[in-house]
């Protein structure tokens, strides 16, 4: 199949993961839209990590558009099927435009009490996140946007003894391999909502230490089991001293890779491609 992946190209973005997600499941996928280089979070990375669009040519027609972004889009072409795949739909409305499929992330978000809508949960890379079997030295890591919330429990972390890293700015092989190096992964939402992060650092090896998200529960990962809820910033260096006295972290990130393995976005892509094609064959059934 013939893929177009419309979105703003950071170095990190969702459209990039999920062209690579297609390619590797074997479609001819081109991508459009503007690129910031190697700027992203309002700083700037390694240039070896920018993401140029293709450009394909006007003779080459796709079978489906992806928009994959919040804040860029292009208008519905004259051939094929139109759909959004929307991350962030927990903190953007994604308004103002038709679709013929639209696929979320978060199951309670914007937009998705229309018809039309899908949830497709948050998931990992399994080129760019796995367990290298490294010597895991950090006890608590996090790399994220330094928010507010965030911060907090960075700062009581550390007055509290706990050996942390935390930054902005790692992506790719460095990501990689700075949660190999982590014991337990630090993971604060935005807004209650299950994050990439999440099932990326499973899928890398770490105890996951994560705040209440409704969709964690709704996809069946156990507190305590598969993961490590906190409720508050004192929470969250109790429970991680608790899990660093011994090999209770092992244990959950053990239990964690293996739940989150099937969560990748080959699968996810797979399945939009299998509600499009099965929508499809129902709208175009005669009679």
């Amino acid at each position: 199949m013939k893929i177009l992946v419309a979105c703003i190209h950071y170095p990190v973005a969702s459209g990039r993961f999920i062209a690579r997600a297609l390619r590797r499941l074997g479609h001819d996928v081109k991508t459009v839209g503007p690129s910031t280089h190697n700027q992203i979070w309002a700083i700037h990375v390694d240039p070896k990590w920018n993401w140029e669009p293709d450009l394909p040519g006007w003779e080459w027609h796709p079978d489906l558009t992806i928009i994959a972004d919040s804040a860029y889009a292009i208008d519905r072409p004259d051939w094929g099927e139109y759909a959004l795949w929307g991350v962030d739909n927990h903190v953007h409305g994604y308004a103002g435009r038709d679709y013929d499929y639209m696929f979320f992330a978060h199951s309670w978000g914007a937009r998705m009490d229309e018809p039309n809508a899908y949830w497709l949960p948050p998931c990992y890379d399994p080129e760019a996140h796995h367990d290298t079997k490294s010597e895991r030295d950090i006890d608590i890591g996090i790399q994220a946007v330094a928010y507010a919330g965030r911060v907090e429990a960075v700062t009581a972390m550390r007055q509290a003894g706990l050996n942390v890293e935390a930054g902005t700015g790692y992506i790719w092989d460095d990501y990689r391999a700075f949660y190999n190096r982590t014991k337990v992964a630090f993971v604060q939402s935005s807004r209650g909502d299950l994050t990439l992060r999440f099932f990326e650092a499973m899928a890398m090896g770490c105890c996951v230490l994560a705040d209440h998200a409704e969709d964690a529960d709704r996809m069946g990962f156990v507190p305590g089991e598969d993961y490590v809820r906190y409720a508050d910033a004192a929470d969250a260096v109790d429970k991680t001293h608790e899990l660093l006295a011994g090999d209770l972290w092992r244990m959950i990130a053990a239990n964690g890779k293996a739940k989150v393995a099937p969560h990748t976005w080959d699968a996810r892509a797979a399945e939009m491609l299998r509600i499009i094609d099965e929508k499809k064959q129902t709208r175009d059934r005669p009679g």
